[in-house]
């Protein structure tokens, strides 16, 4: 599977967990610097969501999101409105 020779496997191996671990580290890089927009595009919904009396009424579209930011974005977004119904896309 690794096309090396019985003798190089474990150097074959110390490289491919090398390798895993620097593109793990460029996937969490990547997806903070995305997570930032995804809090910027939350918080353009908040400055432009309607009001209706105290509640505060959320209602948009996250672009090209994964799970865990758009729950990070739902939690920023029930912070800062206290009350609120919040429906993103």
């Amino acid at each position: 599977m690794l096309k090396v020779p019985s003798d190089g496997l474990i150097e074959r191996i110390g490289q491919l967990v090398k390798d895993n671990k620097e593109l793990s580290k460029k996937l969490k890089k990547a997806s903070k610097a995305s997570g930032s927009d995804v809090m910027s595009q939350a918080r353009e919904l908040l400055d432009n969501c309607e009001k209706i009396g105290d509640s505060t009424i959320i209602v948009g579209r996250l672009s090209a999101v994964s799970i865990e930011q758009a729950r990070e974005a739902i939690d920023m977004l029930k912070k800062k409105a206290k009350s609120a119904a919040i429906v993103l896309g």
